[in-house]
């Protein structure tokens, strides 16, 4: 049996898209392979870790994002956290439209996961007002 070629589509050269992996392709179909599985590994991995921390985050996300607690904490927070607040639930809900994102286009997918960085970093800024303009007492 020769090795000279395998049978799998290859997604490094767009012009290729229905030709084998060559034996000399693969070492970079691979590392790109690998690269993907092991950031799902990740993903998953985080993701489970803060679900046994927190058993009820799902629900508690949930609860928060209810009109009558939404309407509690808009009556206490700062307009400046407020502000944030909404520019990130905004971003998120955006987002959270996205039903599959394996069938995003390429830069759909990088664009998606940009805006998602985004929403993690106003997120935290938005912890760091919470903590500094309050013991968290809302």
């Amino acid at each position: 049996m020769s090795l000279k070629k395998i049978p799998i589509e290859s997604q490094l050269d767009t012009t290729k898209k229905n030709e084998l992996v060559t034996m000399k392709e693969f070492p970079n179909f691979m590392r790109e392979f690998i690269s993907m599985v092991s950031a799902m590994g990740t993903f998953l991995k985080t993701m489970g870790n803060i679900e046994k921390r927190n058993p009820a985050l799902l629900e508690n996300m949930k609860n928060f994002s209810s009109p009558e607690n939404l309407e509690l904490f808009v009556e206490k927070a700062p307009p400046e956290i407020l502000g944030l607040l909404f520019k990130t639930m905004i971003r998120f809900t955006k987002l959270s439209q996205i039903k599959d994102v394996m069938l995003l286009s390429p830069d759909e997918k990088i664009q998606v996961g940009e805006e998602m960085e985004k929403v993690s970093q106003d997120l935290s800024d938005l912890l760091k007002k919470i903590e500094v303009k309050t013991d968290g007492d809302y």
